[in-house]
């Protein structure tokens, strides 16, 4: 007795031929048939040729039809598990990834804010002689951060002095006087989150608080062309 076989069976022998399917008086599809040869007892020996037009959607939809109902399953839970598992470790690593990218980029403004000041304080120094004096907290006694950088004048050295990008954190500014009490040095420090930053090498200014919660000691400075942030200052291991 033979049997029928309506899918192409892993263990059959298979050839090809090329042939035009045709219904009514004109074409629809070609495609490639297949001829299956199956014995179907090893007494007497049938031969059935069961063709089948390669149509991608006539392929499938007989797919899900022959193939059995245990191996259309699901996910298991270890699957799922597994999946979530992977997720959340690409999304841990892209997280951190993120907030390493917007921390370099804070420390980033920081530097150029100090480049800028640096520069502004040159400008004044042509005019004045001297830069400004500076406050016991660390501003400069007459301009505060985040406001204009103005002389009586009426010149503008800075539309604003740029202050930290984070909240809590603060910039430090020190001009230092010579025999005469003309403030001809100056040094401005920073707190940089990043304390792997070449500029920074694990140290820090021990007499300089750059932000809250106290201490948040400066670790990051820059000075006129006559002295260096480092003159005078303690320097510990971060």
């Amino acid at each position: 007795m033979s049997t029928f076989f309506p899918l192409l069976h892993p263990t059959l022998g298979t050839r090809t031929t090329t042939n035009t399917l045709v219904v009514g008086p004109r074409p629809v599809m070609s495609g490639t048939i297949f001829l299956l040869v199956v014995g179907s007892s090893t007494i007497q020996l049938n031969v059935i040729v069961y063709v089948i037009l390669a149509h991608p959607i006539y392929a499938l939809n007989n797919m899900k039809k022959a193939c059995p109902e245990r191996t259309r399953r699901g996910f298991t839970l270890v699957e799922l598990l597994v999946v979530i598992t992977i997720i959340g470790i690409l999304a841990s690593i892209g997280l951190s990834t993120f907030t390493s990218a917007q921390t370099k980029a804070r420390d980033a403004r920081r530097k150029s804010n100090l480049d800028q000041i640096s520069r502004a304080l040159e400008m004044y120094f042509n005019d004045y002689k001297e830069y400004p004096e500076s406050d016991d907290d660390g501003s400069m006694l007459d301009y505060a951060w985040d406001s204009i950088f103005q002389d009586d004048k009426g010149t503008v050295y800075m539309v604003k002095l740029p202050k930290d990008p984070v909240s809590g954190y603060s910039y430090y500014y020190d001009a230092i006087p010579n025999a005469d009490s003309l403030y001809t040095k100056f040094q401005i420090y920073a707190r940089l989150e990043n304390t792997n930053d070449i500029s920074v090498n694990n140290k820090k200014y021990q007499d300089l608080d750059c932000g809250a919660p106290s201490p948040k000691f400066c670790n990051y400075g820059v000075s006129s062309s006559n002295t260096t942030p480092e003159s005078g200052r303690t320097l510990i291991t971060e």
